[in-house]
């Protein structure tokens, strides 16, 4: 798994820093904690496209707790960077994205984690790419466990005056002949984005990619790639899921709740699929749920639970809320029950580090989805 944060230049400039993130060769390696005093932790090292091979040492430099102590970044390659970093407040840079938490023990002054940042295998190869069309598109397959082929593609939408959006889409496979619309199997939701500069979270493994465009104060989700199914392998050889926090392609920033939701996905109003909740390649089409339900905690400070698709109309998992069919990975929802979580702050939960983000311009209890942002 891999993340980073960027200021993209517009919804356009949002196709081209996806590919180069999906497609990056460098990644970061386990972190190892210097002889320190405080028992904190450096947590969701994760190299950038901008990354070169060296070794990062981050050393505390103001003592304290979370939101108190500093430290230095520096790299073997790249020298001291004019950003320090900050704990409990996620790091961003060109090369490389970070989180650190205190522990029980306050930070002392020396303190250090090091990691490596070296090449690997790209998660996922460009199939197709057009930035010289009104309409950027891209066509992404990712390398899944190595023999699956998990196609998804983004592609820009304007009417040029109220709407700046990207296309979240799937395929159940490619063909180099064929447009965008018309690859095998698409299926296709949105979200908003900016005819301006604006920040940009993207998190992704070789199974999936997640987007979050922060424009403002309002946070829009894309999901594409395959979720984590209730079923066995040979019930979902493919199992698919698309969505966004817009329901049609020319929705605006300015619209919201009903018509946002932390995701949509397919749905033709009465049949899954023409009458089949599981086609021949898994398709999943309903309006999508984040999730509150009844599962265990999975620790026993933080209510929090896996976000997940239902059959229910509910727009959250409750003792009435219908099948579950599945849930996304690296995606959690926190309890109602719970304490606020204020946006995109940092959730340490168990082996977890989750970063919280709202529905798009909503903040209650049921509107937080939490990130898991443990790094490559």
């Amino acid at each position: 798994m891999a993340w980073k944060r960027i200021t993209v230049t517009d919804y356009k400039d949002s196709i081209l820093q996806i590919k180069d993130f999906a497609t990056k060769t460098m990644f970061a390696g386990a972190v190892t904690p210097g002889t320190n005093t405080g028992t904190g932790i450096l947590y969701g090292a994760s190299a950038t496209e901008d990354s070169v091979a060296e070794t990062w040492t981050v050393t505390c430099t103001t003592i304290g707790g979370d939101a108190e102590a500093v430290f230095s970044v520096v790299g073997s390659v790249s020298g001291t960077l004019a950003n320090a970093a900050t704990s409990a407040a996620p790091y961003y840079s060109e090369g490389i994205c970070f989180i650190i938490l205190a522990g029980s023990v306050d930070f002392a002054l020396g303190d250090s984690f090091t990691f490596a940042v070296a090449s690997g295998t790209a998660e996922w190869e460009v199939m197709a790419y057009d930035n010289t069309s009104a309409d950027h598109s891209l066509i992404l397959k990712g390398i899944g466990s190595g023999t699956d082929e998990i196609c998804i593609g983004f592609r820009s939408q304007t009417n040029s005056s109220t709407y700046y959006n990207i296309e979240v889409a799937a395929f159940s496979g490619y063909v180099s002949t064929n447009t965008f619309t018309s690859q095998p199997g698409y299926k296709a939701w949105w979200m908003c984005g900016s005819n301006s500069s604006y920040e940009m979270l993207i998190r992704l493994t070789s199974r999936h990619i997640y987007i979050c465009n922060i424009i403002g104060t309002v946070y829009e989700s894309g999901y594409a790639g395959w979720m984590l199914p209730n079923a066995s392998p040979s019930q979902w050889t493919y199992p698919m899921f698309v969505g966004g926090s817009g329901y049609h392609n020319a929705i605006t920033l300015a619209e919201g709740y009903p018509h946002h939701r932390c995701f949509w996905s397919e749905y033709d109003g009465t049949n899954y699929n023409n009458g089949s909740v599981m086609a021949s390649n898994g398709w999943l089409n309903r309006s999508v749920i984040l999730g509150q339900g009844q599962y265990p905690n999975l620790d026993g400070t933080r209510n929090i639970y896996p976000c997940g698709l239902t059959t229910s109309v509910v727009y959250y998992l409750s003792e009435t809320g219908g099948d579950v069919y599945g849930h996304w990975e690296g995606l959690y929802a926190v309890s109602n029950k719970d304490v606020a979580v204020l946006a995109e702050s940092v959730c340490n939960n168990a082996d977890k580090g989750l970063l919280a983000v709202q529905n798009v311009s909503r903040w209650g209890a049921d509107d937080i989805i939490l990130i898991d942002l443990m790094g490559d």
